[in-house]
C-alpha cells in the first residue's frame, strides 16, 4: 500500500467512525428525551460518577484539587454530595491550561471562547464529546420540528461562532447550514437570506430582532423560515413578540454555553426550559453556596457529563437562573428551569 493510499484509507476510517458515532449518539438522545424524570436522574448519576472517577485518575487539575482537601471520589455517594467539590471558575481553567486535559483521551477539536466575560478559554473535546454536544443542539431542534435530512439552517451570529467550512455530509443534504455575519450590513444579510431561503434560523435574539424590524418596515418578501431558534442572549418578551409576529412563527429559545453546549430548551408548550439532564448536571446556588429553593434565583453551576477530554466539573458559568423542579405538560421527562 502506498503512502497516499494509506492516508486515504485512514481518512475513510475516521469518516466511518464519526458517522457511526453520530448515529449511535443521536439514537440514544432521541430515546432519552422521553425517559421518566426518575430514569433521567439515575442516568445522570451514572454519568456523573463515571466522569468523576475518570477526572481524578486522568486529569492533573482535578487530582490536585481533590487531594488538596483530602477528598476521594468514593466519598461522593450521591449527586447531592457534589457540593463537597470546590467550584471551578474561568480563571481556574485559564490558569490550569493543559492540566485540565485528560492524559488518556485524544483531542479531536478545540474551541476558543469569545472572551465576552473578560476571560477567553480554549476548550478541548474528544470526538464523542463533540458529537454529544452537537447532538444536544440537534435534539432541541428536532424536538421542535427541524428535519436533519431535509432542512437548511441559517446561523445568524458573529464570524467567531458561525460555521466557516462545509462538512462532507452536507453534500448529501444532511445538516445543511449557512452562516450569516451579523457585522455585515442588514441589506447584505437580508440578500443572503433570500438566496439561501432557510427552513430555520438560529441566532442571537437581538440580531434576529433587527432583521425582523427591517423586513417589517420595508415589507420585504421572500424570507419565510418555518422555525426560529434564539440563543446566547437574554430573550425578552418584546423581542419574542416582534419576531413571532413578523415571521409568523412560535420561536424556541435555547440556553447554551460553550462549556456545556445545549443545556436547556423550550418546547411548543413554552412552560419553561427542558434541562438536558443526560448531558449536564445543573446546580442553582445562593451567595453562600447553598442550593436555592424552587422559584428562587440562583447562580448556575454546571457539570458537563460528556466532557472526558477536558472535564468540566462544578463550573460556575456566571449566569443566574430560576429552577422550578417541575416537569412539562408535554410529557417529556426531566426538570424545567424558568428565567435565565
Amino acid at each position: 500500500m502506498s503512502f497516499t493510499q494509506y492516508h486515504h484509507k485512514e481518512a475513510l476510517n475516521v469518516v466511518f467512525e464519526e458517522l457511526m458515532a453520530n448515529f449511535n449518539v443521536l439514537r440514544t438522545l432521541k430515546s432519552n428525551v422521553w425517559l421518566k424524570t426518575s430514569q433521567l436522574e439515575e442516568l445522570q448519576e451514572r454519568h456523573f460518577f463515571t466522569l468523576l472517577h475518570h477526572a481524578y485518575q486522568n486529569v492533573a487539575y482535578y487530582r490536585d484539587l481533590f487531594d488538596s482537601i483530602k477528598l476521594n471520589p468514593d466519598d461522593i455517594k450521591h449527586c447531592k454530595d457534589i457540593s463537597k467539590i470546590p467550584i471551578t471558575t474561568k480563571a481556574h481553567i485559564q490558569k490550569a491550561q493543559t492540566e485540565m486535559l485528560a492524559k488518556n483521551i485524544p483531542i479531536w477539536v478545540k474551541h476558543k471562547t469569545s472572551g465576552s466575560t473578560g476571560i477567553s478559554l480554549v476548550l478541548s473535546s474528544s470526538m464523542k464529546d463533540a458529537i454529544y454536544s452537537r447532538g444536544m443542539y440537534e435534539r432541541a431542534r428536532v424536538q421542535n420540528g427541524f428535519r436533519i435530512l431535509k432542512d437548511t439552517l441559517a446561523y445568524i451570529g458573529s464570524p467567531f461562532v458561525i460555521p466557516q467550512t462545509k462538512k462532507w455530509y452536507e453534500n448529501f443534504g444532511i445538516r445543511r447550514k449557512q452562516g450569516i455575519n451579523v457585522f455585515d450590513p442588514l441589506e447584505k444579510q437580508i440578500h443572503k437570506l433570500k438566496i439561501v431561503s432557510p427552513d430555520a434560523l438560529w441566532g442571537y435574539p437581538s440580531a434576529i430582532k433587527l432583521l425582523a424590524k427591517t423586513i417589517d418596515q420595508n415589507n420585504i418578501q421572500g424570507i419565510s423560515p418555518r422555525l426560529i431558534f434564539t440563543s446566547s442572549e437574554l430573550l425578552d418578551q418584546e423581542t419574542r413578540t416582534l419576531i413571532n409576529s413578523v415571521f409568523n412563527v412560535n420561536l424556541v429559545d435555547v440556553y447554551a454555553a460553550w462549556e456545556a453546549g445545549c443545556m436547556a430548551w423550550e418546547c411548543s408548550e413554552h412552560a419553561g426550559y427542558h434541562i438536558n439532564m443526560d448531558q449536564v448536571l445543573m446546580e442553582f446556588i445562593d451567595e453562600n453556596g447553598d442550593s436555592v429553593k424552587r422559584g428562587e434565583r440562583g447562580k448556575v453551576v454546571i457539570t458537563n457529563l460528556h466532557s472526558y477530554a477536558m472535564p468540566i466539573i462544578r463550573y460556575e458559568l456566571g449566569d443566574y437562573a430560576v429552577p422550578t423542579y417541575e416537569t412539562c405538560p408535554c410529557g417529556r421527562g426531566g426538570y424545567l428551569l424558568k428565567a435565565v
